[in-house]
């Protein structure tokens, strides 16, 4: 399971992904239509994937995330400073005994530091007015918008 938030003006909402071992994908998206801080977005991703995995009777999981926030709470290598996160952590700790033939639960920081990140052709369009090579007509037109 991969999750995120997504913060903007308008509002929060998150974004989960669940893969199973033969690849297959399932994803999910979820505007929270409450006010909502960045960790509690982070909590909520955290918590629509896991009740995901345990209505599909999940045996064993892995959970990568991005932000080192829920994974360092779970894991008890951070210590909890916004009370407020409380609930959400109990809940997930209790979650995790929940899943059904409960084998094993790995959450783990995705560490993307070393791979693209999504805007490097925009900054590289930015930069020198480059696209990538294999960007095709449809690519080039988004790249050229979002520099916009």
């Amino acid at each position: 399971m991969y999750f995120d938030r997504a913060m903007n003006k308008s509002g929060a909402g998150i974004r989960v992904v669940l893969e199973a071992l033969n690849g297959e994908q399932l994803l999910m998206s979820k505007r929270l239509c409450f006010p909502a801080t960045n960790n509690i977005a982070e909590y909520e991703a955290c918590i629509c994937g896991l009740e995901a995995l345990i209505a599909a009777t999940a045996k064993k999981v892995e959970v990568f995330e991005d932000s080192m926030l829920v994974v360092s709470h779970v894991k008890g290598e951070w210590e909890l400073k916004e009370e407020k996160l409380r609930p959400y952590l109990e809940y997930v700790i209790l979650m995790r005994s929940r899943i059904p033939h409960y084998e094993g639960l790995i959450i783990a920081h995705l560490d993307l530091e070393d791979e693209m990140k999504w805007y490097e052709d925009i900054r590289r369009y930015l930069e020198v007015r480059e696209y990538p090579q294999s960007a095709n007509g449809r690519d080039r037109a988004t790249i050229h918008r979002l520099a916009i």
